[in-house]
């Protein structure tokens, strides 16, 4: 009975800290709650967020509440894209040379809202943007395409005029899916189809369709303008009441197109690449220019521009390898254990771990693996007692060039590299190190890190990682009006 009472006991502490914890935690979502219900999403459902009606929910059920409003707010900004992109579509392609003019493009044009929806999503831990990287790269597009128009007065290719609208037609489609699978209410100030908020956008869409209207005539038109303005003012308002109560972060400090290039300049990149490769490496593969899509290229353009960011995050990335395989091979040789504790903890935390940071690389299993033995091995080096001790050493230095060695070799078979020494590795050329000591690798992996983050565009590789995402989900409209072409 002593031994049940004990149980008893243990089950009754055990599950007052597990209430502990999770009243706490309630607590701290009712209160992240209150701050959210003010997010502008395009809907009025801050009664939904009512604290007392909030109280009874279940810690499961206020985590989801925490959801639905990042949920809605990707719904608003849909609607919102969908709706300026149909009733555009519809004003435009029919009477381009009529409504494209210098005064009326900007109202046309969508590509800085779609930039700062990306931007206002994307600080997110782990939210996906799928289809606003579509409506993001289509836009911009779009402000190329009309922007030659009303510079050539009103002159265009009626070839690159049906490829624009067959593109049009897949984004308008995709956005619809996005609706669909956010499983999005009706009820947004966005919403073409919410008849109570849209009644003027609605009838103007009508007019757009109606083969019997004069959809060209100035006062549809007009009209049409209007509608647009409206909600971009209302978009425009909703980005800054969410800035001004500090709901979400806008970084905008680099454009998104720049950022999806990852440097600057080509040559920046190919300065570094020259600085800490060998001679020896097979260059050619590695300066391909690969333009952001214009226009001529269409949406599976984007398909280049994923396979020059994974050629420059892969080469990069292997350089890195090849320079800690040579500082861990070095270290192998001698190891005096005052040195190599300095030395590794200089390694793995001046120099790996701010690559980690800059490449953002900590969720990367085989760069944490390698992190996580070096850290082992370190504390196997303190002092080597007898001979059982030195060997475990060995062993755990083996598995460090093991997981390296495996780690370049499938970054260059996925990425189809060609084979990239660093100037620290053991190889010739002139463009090397002979026989580079510890100080040596330290000195140039410092180096090599340094140069990259103060080169590397911030936030580009968040933004690349996001972007293969879409392109990796998505098939992409191929140039005929037909087939259609995977973006793998």
């Amino acid at each position: 009975m002593a031994v049940l009472k004990s149980w008893y006991v243990i089950v009754f502490l055990i599950t007052s800290v597990w209430s502990s914890d999770d009243m706490a935690e309630k607590e701290s979502y009712l209160d992240k709650l209150q701050s959210l219900k003010q997010l502008a999403t395009g809907y009025n459902n801050q009664d939904e967020y009512d604290r007392k009606k909030l109280e009874t929910l279940s810690l499961v059920d206020l985590r989801q509440k925490s959801l639905d409003l990042y949920r809605y707010l990707e719904c608003g900004y849909c609607n919102s894209a969908l709706f300026h992109l149909k009733l555009m579509g519809d004003a435009v392609f029919d009477n381009i040379k009529d409504i494209l003019t210098p005064e009326t493009l900007e109202d046309f044009l969508f590509d800085k809202e779609a930039s700062m929806m990306l931007d206002s999503l994307l600080v997110l831990n782990n939210y996906e943007v799928k289809n606003l990287w579509l409506v993001f790269i289509y836009t911009r597009q779009i402000r190329v395409f009309f922007g030659q128009i009303v510079n050539d007065g009103g002159k265009f290719s009626s070839k690159v005029l049906n490829k624009t609208r067959r593109m049009h037609e897949f984004v308008l489609t995709e956005i619809e899916k996005d609706l669909d699978r956010c499983m999005c209410p009706l009820e947004n100030s966005f919403n073409i189809n919410y008849e109570n908020h849209n009644s003027l956008a609605k009838h103007q869409l009508s007019l757009c369709n109606n083969s019997e209207a004069e959809s060209a005539s100035a006062a549809n038109n007009g009209s049409v303008i209007d509608a647009i303005r409206q909600k971009k003012r209302l978009l425009h308002n909703n980005f800054e009441k969410n800035r001004q109560r500090g709901l979400l972060e806008f970084s905008m400090s680099e454009s998104l197109t720049d950022g999806l290039f990852l440097f600057h300049d080509k040559e920046t990149y190919k300065l570094i690449i020259d600085e800490f490769m060998a001679d020896n490496s097979n260059r050619s593969t590695l300066f391909t220019t690969v333009h952001f899509p214009e226009i001529t290229s269409g949406l599976e353009g984007v398909k280049k521009l994923k396979k020059r960011q994974r050629q420059i995050i892969g080469t990069l990335t292997i350089i890195m390898l090849e320079m800690m395989l040579s500082y861990t091979l070095k270290t192998c040789q001698r190891r005096e254990s005052k040195n190599f504790l300095n030395n590794t903890n200089t390694f793995k935390n001046q120099i790996l771990g701010k690559f980690m940071d800059i490449m953002s690389l900590h969720d990367n299993g085989a760069f944490k693996k390698v992190y996580a033995q070096l850290t082992f091995c370190s504390s196997l080096n303190r002092e080597f007692k007898d001979s059982f001790a030195e060997e475990m050493f060995d062993d755990c230095m083996d598995v460090i060039v093991l997981l390296i060695n495996n780690s370049i070799n499938k970054i260059t078979k996925n990425v189809r590299l060609p084979k990239i020494k660093s100037i620290v590795s053991d190889c010739e050329g002139e463009n090397v190190i002979s026989k580079p000591t510890v100080d040596d690798i330290l000195r140039e992996s410092e180096k090599f890190v340094v140069k990259i983050e103060n080169h590397i565009i911030p936030h580009s590789i968040r933004l690349a990682e996001s972007f293969w995402i879409m392109v990796r989900e998505k098939i992409l409209p191929n140039t005929s009006t037909t087939s259609r072409d995977e973006a793998n």
